[in-house]
Formats: C-alpha cells, structure tokens, sequence
C-alpha cells in the first residue's frame, strides 16, 4: 500500500500529537514516568517511542535533573550515544533485559534517603503493616 504525501504529513502530525500531549501530561501532573513507558510499549503507543527521554524527564522533573539522570543512565551502561539521541523507544528496548529501566530508575531515585524509614531496623513489609 502506497501512501500519499498528505496521508503521510498526517501520520506525523498525529504522532507529533501524541507526544505533545503525554509531555504536557507529565508537565501538569495527570500521568507520570511510567505511564508514559507503559503506554509506549502498547499496540498504539509507536508515536511516544520517539519521544527523547531528555524531554519527557524535564517535562516530569525539569531540566537540570533531566540533564544529570540522562548522564546518568549513558555513565551507568557504558555506552557511547550523545544524549540527544536516547529515545523512550531506545530506553524500552527489550534486548537490553530491563538494564536501561534499571539505570532509569537508579538515576530518579534519591540516594541520600533510606528505603524506608526506620531502616535497617524496619523492613519495608513491617513498614507496609505498620500502615494497615
């Protein structure tokens, strides 16, 4: 099947769209990190893959923790791509095993906080029926 220029200027505006408005959802609080990679792995969600992984962590944390955790994750795995070109898609690659998420997370977590609190004396299940 053949497309024309305007189907195919209209499948770009589309998926521009798509990727408009999960950033404008994580800059305004209504999705977060993992609702965007969720969606990014689904039947439709091909547009978010393309998103580059420093605009949707500075829609989410801004710009200057974006910037680090971005090196971050190129430092952790020891890989030589300028950070311009780390895409969701490049993040949820699944011949990597989880790696990528695991450095993701690594590089959002604070490092200066315990677990939980009371830790090491309070683990997190007693943590959890401490709640209930």
């Amino acid at each position: 099947m053949t497309m024309t220029i305007d189907e195919l200027n209209d499948a770009r505006r589309v998926a521009s769209r798509a990727r408009a408005e999960w950033l404008v959802g994580l800059e305004s609080g209504f999705v977060t990190i993992a609702d965007v990679l969720q969606y990014s792995t689904s039947e439709n969600g091909a547009p978010v893959q393309k998103l580059k992984l420093g605009s949707m962590l500075t829609a989410a944390h801004g710009a200057a923790r974006a910037r680090a955790a971005v090196k971050h994750i190129l430092a952790v795995l020891e890989v030589d791509v300028p950070a311009s070109e780390v895409t969701v898609g490049w993040l949820m690659d699944s011949r990597t095993g989880g790696r990528r998420l695991m450095a993701l997370s690594d590089a959002l977590n604070p490092k200066d906080a315990p677990p939980v609190p009371g830790f090491p004396f309070r683990t997190a299940a007693s943590a959890q029926e401490a709640v209930a």
